[in-house]
């Protein structure tokens, strides 16, 4: 999902909606759903990357 973290950072997680998501990667909804059970699963999925991108260890990320 390449371009889904420049939707949440530019809309932000509560302005995105998986509809917005999936048409900028051209992806189907369900095809979503299969990686990612939730929205919250891929922000801490794109969270994650963004930070080994940047050298930084992440042991686990939690949103409440």
């Amino acid at each position: 999902m390449g371009h889904s973290r420049g939707v949440l950072w530019k809309k932000g997680f509560f302005d995105t909606s998986i509809i917005k998501i999936t048409l900028k990667e051209g992806v189907a909804k369900g095809t979503f759903y299969y990686y990612f059970p939730t929205k919250k699963q891929l922000m801490i999925s794109e969270c994650s990357a963004y930070c080994f991108g940047h050298g930084l260890n992440v042991v686990q990320l939690t949103f409440n």
